[in-house]
């Protein structure tokens, strides 16, 4: 009878398979909502491109909350781009970092802040945080934020709520929202030039809307939606074509419901296509601007390079719109006179296009360094054993 040495001898003996390290990505994901999904993509495209597949196995928080997840069966906690510095997700590191477990804070913000506070927190002046977050979440997050690998913020206005916290700041860094990896191929693709075919020669605006379900500043989106149809009528008067499109599935009715408002086939196009990320930037290349209702429509702009208005309808805009410098063009939804201030935007754009690209082009340049330092100083990697 063979023995077992024998076996091993004679035909080799398997080596065990090297267990592979788990990382954790948070963020809301699988919703059909591009922006966070796109996050979720860069995040996944990068790390493969950096590490392999070999050592690693990537999970994502699939339509299901992190603290679904056992933390004890990961490595390294990634809490992703979007607005998620939130009470979801603090005490879920927390317990990380108390666990031993490597972290690191990818370009997230916060959001839902008060209008009234803004002001207060662009000119760095104390807010009462504590109307957003428990003195006791606040310490958790300090805690986090002592312990975290890398903490990279959305914008300035998130990092002044943090740094009200009383949180070290030399540890956190305004690194951007990841969506700044976002760039334009040199092969535009030809589904995109089709596209927009019959609108070829003219200068054409896309104009991404959608819906919060009124949870916007203001409280009412019908009566932006007037206002931009408004607007947007009088573009067309000044020669300009429009494209409408959307970013994520529950958008579709209102797109169509602003499309009805203008009431022009001739020279509105309406594309209620859910496409991906490398479709829309090679779509938004070919506008002469965009004006933008959700946030990662303007990151998809900046892609293309192509000049945003934002409407801001939450604070999370108004954050973007700070970290390139271009909040003079935000258009807060609870205005009376958008019709008037995006034509205020237009005349300006047309005067100073190329000088607003080359600041866009020079911030985003500026950011995809920060936000890829996990990556390019291989924080991702070191130490990952830390647990």
């Amino acid at each position: 009878m063979l023995n077992k040495q024998f076996f091993n001898d004679y035909f080799g003996e398997k080596k065990e398979e090297k267990e592979k390290k788990k990382i954790l990505y948070i963020g809301w994901i699988g919703h059909k909502n591009l922006g966070d999904d796109l996050m979720w993509e860069l995040f996944s495209e990068y790390f493969e491109e950096k590490f392999g597949k070999q050592d690693w196995e990537l999970h994502g928080t699939l339509r299901k909350p992190a603290k679904e997840f056992d933390l004890d069966t990961f490595d390294l906690i990634v809490l992703g781009g979007g607005s998620i510095i939130c009470k979801d997700h603090i005490p879920f590191l927390h317990r990380a970092v108390e666990k031993g477990k490597k972290v690191m804070i990818w370009g997230s913000g916060i959001d839902l802040i008060n209008k009234k506070d803004v002001p207060l927190l662009e000119a760095g002046k104390k807010i009462n945080v504590q109307d957003y977050y428990s003195i006791n979440l606040q310490e958790k997050l300090n805690e986090v934020i002592e312990q975290a690998e890398f903490f990279g913020v959305r914008g300035p206005l998130t990092y002044e709520i943090i740094k009200q916290m009383g949180a070290n700041e030399k540890k956190v860094m305004i690194s951007g929202d990841p969506a700044f990896l976002l760039t334009s191929r040199s092969n535009i693709d030809k589904e995109a030039k089709e596209a927009i075919l019959p609108f070829k020669g003219n200068k054409i605006i896309g104009v991404n809307w959608g819906t919060s379900y009124n949870y916007l500043y203001g409280g009412n989106e019908g009566a932006v939606e007037n206002q931009l149809a408004e607007a947007l009528k009088a573009l067309i008067q000044k020669g300009y074509k429009v494209y409408l499109y959307t970013v994520w599935d529950q958008d579709i009715p209102s797109v169509k419901q602003l499309y009805k408002k203008i009431n022009d086939q001739q020279n509105v196009i309406i594309d209620t296509n859910l496409h991906d990320k490398n479709f829309l930037i090679d779509l938004l290349s070919h506008f002469h601007f965009t004006i933008n209702f959700k946030l990662h429509a303007n990151y998809l702009s900046l892609g293309a390079e192509t000049p945003p208005i934002p409407l801001a309808y939450r604070f999370k805009v108004i954050d973007f719109a700070q970290s390139i410098d271009l909040d003079r063009f935000i258009i807060s939804t609870d205005s009376k006179t958008i019709k008037d201030e995006i034509l205020k935007h237009e005349s300006t754009i047309n005067l100073e296009r190329e000088s607003i690209v080359e600041k866009m082009k020079n911030k985003k340049a500026e950011y995809m360094n920060l936000i890829s330092e996990p990556f390019t100083k291989n924080l991702y990697f070191n130490d990952v054993e830390k647990g």
